[in-house]
């Protein structure tokens, strides 16, 4: 009998499926109670031929495969699950490599009937010199709702709709969480259910897509939710992470209004205050921009190209970003919420 089914969205993934199925191959539980679905969603690599051939060599478990036009992860996510049969759904990616007893800790948590969904533990796994462009994914310390690593009753992923697709890539993760939490379920955090995530190298116009123009869609996020302070100390979310930016780039929006304000004075007759604005808020703008560069380089190997290429995006990324947040809140008619 199946108990618990495992969702894997697959896209140009090739490289990182073999490490994922030996994963799923040594799990402590019986492979007769688990199946594995994989959606490969419009790849243009090997990863279709990768599951072909996977099916051939007749896996333990019940394993099946499909492949779709490019939809977007939530979708094919969702594609994935109304397949299943199992009581509870088991969503990894693709890179990310299941630990031997991943299903077995998972179960055992859900042997408390209150409990609807298991929060796993992702540890980051250096397989090369990280960057500034080095993708890092992590989860050490819960309420994160990385779906990544997540394990849902059936019945009550079924409750929420699934994904939403008006977040067809990014922030789907936190938009469930937040609807399963506003209907009185409970997300456990269990730093024992753990998959491995290798360092994954994103080139620069990737960054760039990630920070700017998908900020377009955290305005619907915000607005659906009601996402303020009390909604974060209710549910014990750290405010700082629903902010529509990373902290430090308010001190790039503050610089920018405050450089207008300075310019406007110089027709008042009052040169002194007018420099003196001038020269505090541009201080602002570099202190701002320093942090930003700190944040990015920190413990992470930095050519000369990186390097420059970082230095020169991050001095418009920040304004781009609320550019994309302000078209995002007219695009989809709500109002513009930075928290």
């Amino acid at each position: 009998m199946i108990k618990i089914s495992v969702i894997i969205p697959i896209y140009n993934g090739a490289k990182f499926l073999d490490d994922a199925f030996k994963g799923l191959e040594h799990q402590t539980i019986d492979p007769k109670s688990f199946e594995v679905i994989a959606i490969d969603d419009g790849s243009t690599d090997t990863s279709y031929d990768f599951l072909m051939k996977y099916a051939k060599n007749s896996p333990k478990f019940t394993f099946q495969f499909d492949r779709q036009k490019n939809s977007g992860v939530s979708h094919t996510r969702n594609v994935g699950a109304s397949r299943a049969t199992g009581e509870f759904l088991a969503f990894l990616d693709q890179d990310a490599i299941p630990r031997p007893n991943w299903l077995e800790s998972a179960l055992e948590c859900f042997r408390d009937s209150r409990i609807s969904v298991v929060e796993g533990r992702i540890q980051a796994i250096k397989t090369f010199e990280a960057t500034p462009l080095t993708h890092i994914l992590e989860n050490e310390t819960g309420g994160r709702f990385m779906t990544a690593n997540c394990i849902f009753r059936a019945s009550v992923f079924r409750e929420v709709g699934g994904f939403d697709l008006n977040f067809p890539y990014f922030l789907k993760d936190s938009d469930i969480a937040f609807s399963i939490l506003r209907l009185g379920h409970k997300i456990h955090w269990a730093p024992e259910v753990v998959v491995d995530h290798p360092y994954v190298q994103k080139t620069m116009s990737q960054h760039v897509w990630q920070m700017t123009t998908l900020a377009e869609r955290i305005p619907i996020l915000l607005h659906k939710h009601q996402v303020d302070f009390k909604f974060c100390r209710t549910h014990g979310i750290p405010w700082h992470t629903m902010t529509a930016c990373p902290l430090y780039f308010y001190g790039y929006f503050v610089a920018l209004v405050g450089i207008v304000i300075s310019g406007l004075t110089f027709n008042s007759g009052s040169p002194v205050l007018s420099y003196s604005l001038l020269f505090l808020f541009a201080c602002l703008y570099g202190v701002s921009f320093l942090v930003t560069l700190y944040a990015r380089f920190r413990h992470r190997k930095v050519s000369l190209s990186e390097g420059s290429l970082f230095f020169l995006w991050y001095l418009i990324i920040p304004y781009k970003r609320l550019f994309h947040l302000i078209r995002g809140a007219y695009k989809y008619k709500v109002p513009l919420r930075l928290i």
